[in-house]
């Protein structure tokens, strides 16, 4: 498929700019775009609409992953601020924590070998030498940090902020980057399809025979788009997952008795669909997925996708166009969310999948 197959424009008045908690709503408040791939019919709904279609023994997989603060502001040799979004520790770096990937904003003249300073917390700097580019995704360097004994995620803590893009305007501080069942930190960015779940939406589903599963894919930067003029080409930089085996458990017992899995998020999908053997049986393990899912991928335990509104050139959206099966059915119901004024991005409305 082509890219431009994909084309469509998304407003800047349409991005959700403000949590919808802080204008006095519940996160289930945010719209739903409900997309029957087998009829093709669209329904418009709010989040709060999602229990009625789960039926008891379906699987509710979640990714439990928490957000830590990953956006920083460097300068280099020169004085020149750069804005670094880490992503992902390096797979090559031996569990030493020293090697990152990152976006830099911006990267025009940057070159391996040049210095980035990120201050100093109690008189300890942190430093980094960018070393090369991602060897498959371009827009990330990959930097060689001095932690000075210290965890990176402590670095984050210290001097990070909550990776923010254009559309909104203001800071908002960690929490609203939180899904309220985060439970291990180590996501660059909150995988955010599952952000309009509420404590008590969760709790009624548990309460009405729902299996509530929680996985782990610590998430990357999310803002690298596809450059490829065909979707097929692109390529993902790897990133950590866990599934315990009572989760893999769980996930097994729902199919087993005709249960749906229903996976929130797009990061869910691919750590199932890496996980998975050829009849849907998951495992229990950790590793790296670099999974890349794009149309005439055979699916092979999703049943059900919950998932943000996403731009064109998104891995995210050529994902929900592979899990659709039709792109002109996706595009359709995109064009009737403009249409109704649906927002935009990590804080705004949603799309059922079925």
């Amino acid at each position: 498929m082509k890219l431009q197959d994909l084309h469509f424009e998304v407003p800047d008045e349409k991005a959700a700019s403000v949590p919808p908690e802080a204008e006095g709503r519940s996160r289930s408040d945010v719209r739903l775009l409900v997309i029957h791939r087998r009829t093709g019919h669209i329904e418009h709904r709010r989040f709060a609409d999602l229990p009625g279609y789960l039926r008891p023994g379906d699987a509710v997989v979640l990714n439990a992953s928490a957000t830590l603060p990953s956006q920083f502001t460097a300068t280099d040799a020169g004085g020149r601020e750069i804005k670094v979004r880490l992503s992902s520790r390096d797979l090559a770096s031996n569990g030493k924590g020293d090697k990152w990937h990152a976006v830099l904003d911006p990267d025009a003249d940057i070159r391996p070998g040049d210095a980035l300073n990120f201050g100093a917390v109690d008189a300890l700097p942190l430093t980094a030498t960018i070393v090369t580019r991602h060897p498959r995704v371009h827009k990330l360097w990959l930097l060689m940090f001095d932690l000075q004994g210290v965890s990176m995620d402590q670095w984050r803590t210290r001097l990070g902020k909550p990776i923010r893009y254009h559309y909104v305007p203001n800071e908002w501080s960690l929490g609203y980057y939180q899904n309220v069942f985060a439970q291990f930190p180590g996501s660059s960015e909150m995988p955010s399809a599952g952000r309009a779940f509420t404590a008590q939406m969760l709790a009624d589903l548990n309460a009405n025979g729902i299996h509530v599963v929680r996985i782990v894919l610590h998430a990357g930067v999310s803002n690298i788009d596809i450059e490829e003029e065909q979707v097929e080409q692109h390529s993902m930089y790897e990133e950590p997952y866990q599934i315990t085996d009572e989760a893999a458990q769980m996930i097994n017992h729902a199919r087993e008795r005709g249960g749906r899995v229903f996976a929130i998020g797009t990061t869910v999908v691919r750590t199932l669909e890496t996980v998975a053997d050829q009849n849907g049986h998951v495992e229990g393990q950790r590793g790296w997925t670099s999974l890349y899912i794009a149309p005439g991928y055979r699916f092979r335990i999703a049943d059900a996708l919950v998932t943000g509104l996403h731009e064109a050139k998104s891995t995210r959206l050529v994902l929900a166009t592979a899990f659709a099966g039709d792109k002109d059915l996706v595009l359709r119901a995109y064009h009737e969310a403009l249409d109704r004024d649906y927002r935009w991005h990590e804080f705004g409305d949603l799309t059922l999948i079925l």
